[in-house]
């Protein structure tokens, strides 16, 4: 019994000095997992078409309100900024296409503490009905004439 309880002791000290089965490379930190802001700019006409707004930015603010970042779309009107933060406070700034006694307007839309998400399409509308397609049909109806008249 005596032996057999050394055996034992010897068996766990072993097991305990060479660390066990354990891989030191499986402990890895794990990397935040990032989230993306994402927002589409585009124009819309009177008539519903769309075009991207390649001038759109995105400014990233501050707890204070200034500036932490800017961010201006791609070709196809897409704004995004990746960031670790559950929410952000920012600003879709575009420019308006149409001139008010020469000088073009600014548009200022705000998200103040705002989820980190895909907001889809933000869409300004425009007044322009210059795309817009007219379509004409030529109806012609018979009218069988009424007995009596």
């Amino acid at each position: 019994m005596y032996r057999s309880f050394i055996l034992s002791a010897l068996s766990i000290a072993v097991l305990a000095g060479c660390g066990g089965s354990g891989d030191s490379s499986s402990t890895k930190t794990p990397e935040p997992s990032g989230k993306t802001l994402t927002i589409t700019a585009v124009y819309r006409d009177a008539c519903g078409n769309e075009t991207p707004d390649r001038d759109a930015a995105l400014i990233i603010h501050n707890a204070d309100y200034s500036n932490k970042a800017t961010v201006y779309a791609d070709d196809n009107g897409v704004i995004s900024y990746p960031t670790t933060n559950g929410s952000e406070t920012f600003s879709l700034v575009r420019l308006v296409q149409e001139k008010i006694d020469g000088i073009t307007p600014v548009d200022l839309l705000t998200f103040v503490d705002h989820p980190v998400i895909d907001l889809g399409k933000n869409a300004f509308q425009t007044g322009d009905s210059s795309a817009c397609e007219c379509r004409t049909s030529n109806v012609q109806v018979d009218v069988p004439a009424r007995v009596n008249s």
